[in-house]
C-alpha cells in the first residue's frame, strides 16, 4: 500500500516526480497551444470584443447562418423541437444535412449543451481554442517529422496558427476546424511512411470530413501531394520501388476507408447537393488572377485584408519563412530530395492557385463565391514545415551564406511595390537586417546558444 502510486497519488514523490516529466516533456507543446491562444485574445481585446468591449465576434455568415443553426440545435437537445427534419423554415428543411454542411465541428455540439444566452461568447471563446489547438497539433507534428521540440516549434506553430487564413477567415467556423486537422493527417502520413501504422490518419481524416466535407475534399489533394513528396524523399525509386508501392497502396486503401466511414453521414449530404447549383459551374479561362509578384506578395504583412473574389490570396505566415528561403534551399545538411520536391510541390501550389482553371479544379470543379483561395491554408502549412529545419540549422551556416541569405531576403521585399501597402523601411527591410547581425556570432563560429534564443526575441 505503501509503495503503490496509484493509491497514494498526489503524496508518492516518485509519482509526482513522473507527472512532473510528463509536464517538462511536452511543455513547448503548452507553449504551442498557449502563444497563439493569447495572441488571439489580444487581438480580440484591441478589437474591443465582449468583455473587452461592447463589439461582439458574430459577423457576417457566422451571425446570419452558423449561430442561428448552433441556436436551433440546443433547441433540438432541451426542447424536443424537430431533429433530422426541421419545421421552423419554410415548409420543412433536412436539418442533419444542413448541420453536417455548416456547423458539423464537435465544438459546435458542445456550445450548443450550454444555455443560449452564452452562444455569442462561447462561439468566440471557440474560436480562440480552435487557434490554440492549430498551434498544438502543429508543434506536435513539427516535434514528430523533425525529431525536436523547442522554442523554435512554439514560434512556427504560431505562425501556422496565425496565418493570412486564419485571420481572414477566423469568424467561418464552418472551415477552421480543418486547420488543427491538417496536421494531425500529416502526422498518420509520416507514420504510414516510416512505420506502416495507418491509425491516426484513418481518424484525423474521418475526423475532417465530418467536420466540413468541402474543405476536407479540398485538403486531400495536399494530402496527396505531401504523401508523394515524403515518400520519395524517404525511399529510393530506383533500389526501394517494393516499399513506394507498398506503402502507396496503404496510403491509398486507408484514404478510401476514411472516405467510406464519413460516407454513413456524408451521404445525405451528396444528394442534398445533387439539387443544388454548385455542381453547374463551368470551367473558367486559362487565365492568371494576378501576376506572380502581386501573388508573392501575399506572404508579406500589411497585405490589405479582402475576402472577397479578385482579392490576393491569404497565404502570408510571418516573415521568418521568407527570410529563410535562402537557407532552406542551400543547406546541403538537408535531403536533397525533400528539398527540391518541397520547393517543387510550393512552387506548384502557388502556380495552381493562379491559374483560373487549375483553382476551379482544386476547388472540386467549383467558382467559389467570394471568399477565394479556400485551401491557402496549406501553402502556408508546407511554407512552415519547410522553414522550421533551417531555422534550427541556422548556427551551422558560415559568414558568406548568412550574407547572401540576408541579401535576399532585403531584395525580395524591396523589389516590390509593396511599400505601397502601408508597410515601413523598418518592418520589411530594417528587421531582416537586424536578424542577419544577431546571427553573424554562428557565422563566426561563435557558441550556438548565442543564435536561436536571440533570434527568436
Amino acid at each position: 500500500l505503501g509503495r503503490d502510486p496509484r493509491r497514494l497519488g498526489r503524496l508518492d514523490p516518485e509519482h509526482q516526480l513522473a507527472k512532473g516529466r510528463v509536464f517538462i516533456l511536452n511543455r513547448w507543446l503548452v507553449l504551442c497551444f498557449a502563444l497563439p491562444t493569447l495572441i488571439m485574445v489580444i487581438a480580440f481585446a484591441c478589437s474591443g470584443i465582449w468583455p473587452f468591449g461592447s463589439r461582439s465576434a458574430l459577423s457576417i455568415d457566422l451571425y446570419h447562418m452558423y449561430a442561428p443553426l448552433i441556436a436551433h440545435l440546443h433547441d433540438i437537445i432541451y426542447e424536443g423541437s424537430g431533429g433530422a427534419w426541421s419545421w421552423s423554415i419554410g415548409g420543412g428543411i433536412n436539418y442533419f444535412t444542413l448541420y453536417l454542411t455548416n456547423v458539423g465541428s464537435p465544438l459546435n455540439a458542445i456550445i450548443a449543451l450550454f444555455p443560449k444566452a452564452w452562444l455569442t461568447d462561447l462561439v468566440a471563446l471557440g474560436m480562440v481554442v480552435k487557434v490554440g489547438l492549430t498551434g498544438l497539433t502543429m508543434g506536435w507534428f513539427l516535434r514528430h517529422k523533425w525529431k525536436s521540440c523547442d522554442a523554435w516549434t512554439v514560434a512556427f506553430s504560431a505562425m501556422y496558427a496565425l496565418c493570412g487564413w486564419m485571420v481572414n477567415y477566423y469568424w467561418n467556423i464552418m472551415w477552421s476546424d480543418l486547420l488543427y486537422l491538417l496536421p494531425l493527417c500529416l502526422i498518420g502520413i509520416e507514420l504510414i511512411i516510416n512505420k506502416g501504422r495507418f491509425g491516426v490518419y484513418v481518424a484525423a481524416l474521418v475526423a475532417a470530413m465530418i467536420c466540413n466535407y468541402y474543405i476536407a475534399a479540398l485538403m486531400c489533394v495536399f494530402l496527396l501531394l505531401y504523401f508523394i513528396v515524403a515518400v520519395l524523399s524517404r525511399f529510393s525509386l530506383l533500389r526501394e520501388k517494393r516499399w513506394i508501392l507498398k506503402r502507396s497502396l496503404l496510403f491509398g486503401a486507408m484514404s478510401i476507408l476514411a472516405a467510406g466511414i464519413a460516407a454513413m453521414f456524408l451521404l445525405p449530404v451528396a444528394k442534398a447537393l445533387m439539387s443544388t447549383s454548385v455542381i453547374s459551374d463551368n470551367m473558367p479561362a486559362w487565365k492568371l488572377f494576378h501576376n506572380f509578384i502581386d501573388v508573392l506578395k501575399g506572404t508579406l504583412p500589411g497585405v490589405e485584408a479582402n475576402i472577397r473574389s479578385g482579392g490576393l490570396p491569404h497565404i502570408y505566415t510571418g516573415l521568418l519563412c521568407i527570410w529563410l528561403l535562402p537557407l532552406w534551399l542551400t543547406d546541403r545538411r538537408a535531403s536533397g530530395k525533400w528539398r527540391l520536391l518541397s520547393f517543387l510541390a510550393l512552387a506548384g501550389m502557388i502556380v495552381v492557385m493562379n491559374v483560373k482553371a487549375l483553382d476551379f479544379i482544386w476547388h472540386a470543379l467549383h467558382t467559389p463565391n467570394d471568399l477565394p483561395f479556400r485551401y491557402s491554408f496549406c501553402i502556408s502549412a508546407l511554407m512552415v514545415i519547410t522553414a522550421y529545419p533551417a531555422a534550427r540549422r541556422i548556427h551551422r551556416k558560415t559568414l558568406p551564406a548568412l550574407f547572401l541569405w540576408g541579401g535576399a531576403t532585403i531584395l525580395f521585399p524591396a523589389g516590390t511595390d509593396v511599400m505601397g501597402a502601408e508597410l515601413t523601411l523598418f518592418r520589411v527591410i530594417a528587421v531582416p537586417v537586424l536578424i542577419l547581425a544577431l546571427s553573424l556570432p554562428s557565422g563566426l563560429g561563435c557558441d550556438k546558444r548565442l543564435v536561436s534564443p536571440t533570434v527568436l526575441q
